[in-house]
């Protein structure tokens, strides 16, 4: 049998790459980085012994073998001699144990930051009369039903950190304060206090401190770029005064979130702009602009004399045939000048005509980063640039053609650099027609009336929008205007734009109508005619055929995923779907699995995983190959552990810098965020397993996520929100979509049909599979959502709903939809074609008919838990259950789990069984755990026949593992008895 092999050095070793590169260097005086040969280092601040390794919530629940801490990395340049002053650390680590780490009571409950140890001016000045560089590490978190808060401590430094920068940086003329954070803070401190370094470090997953160390001590010269614009104030985001209602936020800011409001609107209020970064060497370009003579739709204009304090980065812009697709050519060769070999990162941003519609000055369209270079060495990239990707979206009928992508006539300007602000001009062209490049129908629109951003510029068109041409796909010929010869009416416009506000434009086209006009047909049920889904899959019968034969009892439990810890699937997982009940299975449908998150694989029982770096540490890498290389070992990892479909990545928009679960997403912008989609669902499609894009979508905060309705305009969902899920769709490698948990326009994104069929399938004809969010509710537009109205999720395409304890008995609105007309068996079939073509192409179908691959893993890490591969044993639990362990012989270090269904939740005694053999004096336990929490550890003392060891312990919740794990042999299990002694609630249904 053929079998792949996981190799976890291999793992390690591209993670701790990744840490190195989406590290971001912001500021550097007085040398003091990086480290070098001969520094002692004194490191200050607690979280030096207790590294952030993700957020929290779903996204960071992955059980490690260990976790690298910054100081473990620094522990491993010793050898190059770069020391660390020991005195303080001994005295870090005596605080720590008098102050340990809090980790909060309950969900959601994790403190943003921890307590910090005070320092004495006299304990400073020492480490600084024995130290020749200090590094001092910030930490923060936050993460699911968990935001960010407007709070020192949270986005705003404590009193303490206050403290602590103020006498180390005061006292070291070298200070590094590294920031091991999931997103973004306030960085308001930094003149103020003026240390020599600041690094964000972001959270690294379980080799995260390592990369770092890798940037601090010089082997990686930073290459990371800012994800996010860093602003001087939180009031300064225009998302600000929109944010963290119970009930409503009006995306009043409208395309205009992150560097594309500071950089038509408010330039001044930036600090560090978006895609800044620093090296530890330099970098010059050499620049030319050029077009190829057999293709003369396109003619550009070059401004040669455009410079710019940071090296330019420009080139070529040429243009395809229409055939082809009108597209650019962007070329830059960097060179490397300084003298430390180092990587950079060139980002090409077009500023468009503000014609009729208005736009940023600004927007990202393509980036690429070099292969490390050596003093001296030179690259050249290319990136190429659809014509298309520069249309704006016109839902108001401005240009004459609403719910149209268009390109508006008038002079665009291009330009490349190192970020945003230092980009200068690389060129231009000129449209002298408007041209629709996208016919789009209304969807998503919304029905609140509200105002929104409008730059006002005497660049504003006066053109009559009849004259406008609806011509797709077509670039005229224009005639070529070049350098000085550019007229002044068509240079590039300066900042800043004034503001000023329009009414959105509302719904006009009813979502529940549209789905009756278009309700698709079926064939009529037929009984099990032999089919069975193998069959659809070698060509042998056609999906219609083969669904023809399923009950409308059968297609309605196909909408119900089981979970989370089903015992169908790989234990501790989020969720089982597909073949969930006996008749399904019957039909060849097999039992897809999946599982959090975007940070790593989460178990719940126990079983251990690779804890990845967070989604704002990938996106500041700006290097798609390298995440992809490294969601390819994610693949296989979930391969190996029989996990189909991976619940991420999260790729929603840092609206907000208080976003809790900004952690897991990626950035502001919506190309970064979309490139990096790709490369992580394609990394993971290597081996068949799919990445679940989430949440689909505009979750871009946390509290009251279930009921505050995001009132948001199509050309802002067209522009901002929806485009990383449409660009990872139209790569080809996404079979998995997650709904979020609230509502868009009034509707819960769970039963939209304009966001599930009208864009998602009919405009970018996505063949896969929608699952809700966990325990979600869902709505008719105008009632209350409830988590029963699974009829809703189907006529929306929505095609599973997350989760029900079991998909045959669990009581919800289908049935009688259907009964009544409101549900129609073709819409059942039609989703249940979805989930089938999913499970066709996934893992799970390689399980079933005995292709699946075996996975040998090597190199290890010590303290890993996997798997053993066997068969779960399943047990429903009652008011007295009695679970035989048949004189088992665990042998020292073993364990085994058995999965139980818990009818009720309520205070239970768990009594084990065992016999002891051994002499007088020997102790011999065996540790129970319910989940991931150890219930009790039993012991016998010497030999003995057999007795029963009791513990009481509260169960809540359904589905449950209970792990048995000793410490060494000499125990013979007779039997678990498991008595209810207090029910809580009523049985689940």
């Amino acid at each position: 049998m053929n079998s792949y092999t996981l190799d976890w050095k291999k793992y390690s070793s591209l993670a701790r790459q990744t840490v190195a590169e989406g590290c971001v260097l912001l500021r550097n005086e007085n040398n003091s980085l990086p480290l070098t040969a001969g520094d002692t280092v004194a490191v200050f601040g607690r979280i030096q012994l207790n590294y952030y390794k993700s957020g929290t919530g779903s996204g960071g629940m992955v059980n490690v073998p260990y976790v690298r801490s910054i100081l473990d990395g620094l522990r491993e340049y010793e050898e190059k001699n770069i020391r660390i002053y020991e005195p303080l650390l001994t005295i870090y680590q005596a605080w720590t144990k008098e102050h340990p780490f809090d980790k909060g009571n309950g969900w959601g409950q994790e403190p943003w930051c921890q307590e910090e140890m005070p320092l004495t001016d006299e304990l400073v000045q020492d480490a600084a009369a024995h130290a020749s560089a200090a590094v001092i590490v910030i930490g923060r978190t936050a993460g699911e039903d968990r935001d960010n808060s407007a709070q020192k401590g949270s986005y705003y430094l404590s009193d303490q950190e206050m403290d602590l920068l103020r006498k180390v940086c005061a006292a070291f003329p070298r200070s590094a304060v590294v920031l091991n954070t999931g997103n973004i803070i306030s960085m308001n401190w930094v003149e103020e206090i003026r240390p020599g370094a600041v690094l964000y470090a972001w959270q690294g997953g379980m080799e995260g401190g390592c990369g770092v160390a890798d940037v601090l001590c010089g082997t990686v010269s930073p290459s990371g770029k800012l994800a996010d614009t860093i602003a001087k104030e939180l009031d300064d985001y225009p998302s600000t005064r929109n944010f963290g209602s119970r009930t409503t936020n009006y995306y009043q800011e409208d395309i205009y979130v992150g560097y594309r409001y500071f950089e038509t609107f408010d330039p001044e209020a930036v600090v560090y702009p978006f895609g800044f970064g620093l090296s530890y060497t330099t970098f010059e370009t050499d620049s030319s602009v050029h077009m190829h003579s057999n293709t003369p739709e396109v003619i550009f204009s070059t401004d040669s004399e455009a410079k710019n304090s940071v090296p330019e980065h420009t080139g070529s812009l040429t243009a395809s045939t229409p055939e082809q697709g009108a597209h650019l050519t962007v070329t830059s060769t960097v060179k490397n000048t300084g003298f430390r070999p180092g990587k950079e990162v060139v980002q090409v941003y077009y500023c468009p005509p503000q014609g009729m519609l208005g736009k940023p000055l600004r927007n990202l369209c393509a980036f690429e980063k070099t292969k490390e270079l050596a003093p001296g060495e030179s690259e050249t990239l290319t990136m190429e640039i659809l014509l298309s990707d520069l249309a704006s979206f016109d839902d108001s009928g401005a240009t004459g053609h609403r719910n149209c992508f268009v390109l508006e006539k008038g002079t665009y300007f291009i330009y490349a650099g190192t970020d945003v602000r230092s980009a200068a001009v690389a060129g231009s062209f000129t449209l002298p027609e408007t041209i629709v490049t996208k016919q789009c129908q209304e969807a998503l629109a919304p029905v609140e009336a509200f105002t929104r951003f409008r730059p006002v510029s005497q660049n504003i068109s006066a053109n009559d929008p009849k004259s406008c041409k609806a011509i797709t796909g077509y670039i005229p010929e224009i005639t070529v205007v070049a350098g000085e010869g550019t007229p002044s009416a068509e240079r590039e416009p300066a900042a800043p734009l004034t503001l000023s506000y329009e009414s959105v434009p509302l719904r006009t086209v009813s979502p529940a109508g549209r789905r009756l006009e278009n309700l698709p047909d079926c064939l009529s049920y037929t009984g099990d005619k032999g089919f069975r889904l193998v069959d659809v899959m070698d060509g042998n019968v056609t999906m219609e055929t083969f669904l023809a034969q399923l009950s409308d009892e059968d297609l309605m439990a196909m909408a119900r995923g089981e979970g989370m810890c089903s015992p169908k699937v790989t234990p501790g997982t989020a969720a089982a779907f597909g073949g969930v009940t006996d008749s399904l299975k019957s039909f060849g449908i097999p039992v897809a699995c999946c599982s959090d998150g975007p940070s790593g694989i989460r178990m719940d029982c126990g079983t251990s995983a690779f804890s990845l770096p967070n989604g704002t540490l990938l996106a500041c890498t700006f290097a798609p190959a390298l995440v992809t290389e490294l969601f390819a070992m994610e693949g296989l990892e979930l391969y190996a552990n029989k996990i189909d479909s991976l619940l991420g990545p999260g790729i929603n928009i840092h609206r907000s810098p208080l976003n809790g679960r900004n952690f897991e997403y990626h950035s502001e912008d919506p190309y970064l965020t979309g490139r990096m989609a790709q490369a992580q669902v394609t990394g993971m499609d290597r081996y068949a397993v799919s990445g679940t894009m989430k949440h689909f979508c505009a979750n871009n905060q946390e509290y009251c996520r279930h009921q505050a309705n995001g009132v948001i305009s199509a050309r802002a969902l067209r522009e901002i929100y929806l485009k990383p899920f449409e660009m990872g769709v139209r790569c080809g490698h996404t079979r998995t979509i997650m709904t979020t948990y609230g509502p868009v326009n009034g509707i819960w994104t769970g039963s939209s049909y304009d966001l599930n069929t009208s864009i998602l399938r009919e405009e970018w004809g996505y063949p896969g599979m929608v699952m809700t969010d966990w325990w979600t509710k869902i709505n008719d537009e105008g009632c209350p959502p409830a988590r029963d109205n699974l009829a809703a999720m189907v006529r929306a395409q929505n095609d599973v709903y997350m989760v029900t304890q079991d998909a045959l008995t669990f009581q919800d609105t289908q049935p009688q939809a259907l009964k009544d007309g409101t549900l129609t068996r073709a819409e059942l079939v039609r989703n249940a074609a979805n989930i089938c073509r999913f499970l066709i192409a996934s893992p799970a179908m390689q399980r079933l008919t005995g292709t699946y691959q075996e996975v040998r893993q090597v190199n290890l890490p010590d303290g890993l838990n996997l798997l053993d591969g066997q068969e779960m044993e399943y047990y429903p639990i009652e008011n007295d259950t009695t679970i035989p362990l048949n004189g088992r012989l665990p042998e020292a270090g073993s364990s085994f789990m058995i999965a139980a269904d818990f009818l009720r939740e309520g205070e239970y005694r768990f009594s084990l069984t065992a016999a002891s053999h051994g002499s007088e004096l020997a102790q011999m336990s065996a540790t129970l755990s319910l989940d991931n929490t150890v219930l009790n550890i039993y012991t016998w003392h010497g030999e003995s026949e057999k007795t029963e060891l009791s513990r009481e312990k509260e169960v809540r919740g359904k589905m449950h593992y209970l792990k048995f794990y000793f410490s060494q042999g000499g125990l013979e299990l007779d039997s678990l008895r498991i008595q209810l002694l207090r029910e809580i609630n009523q049985p689940f249904n």
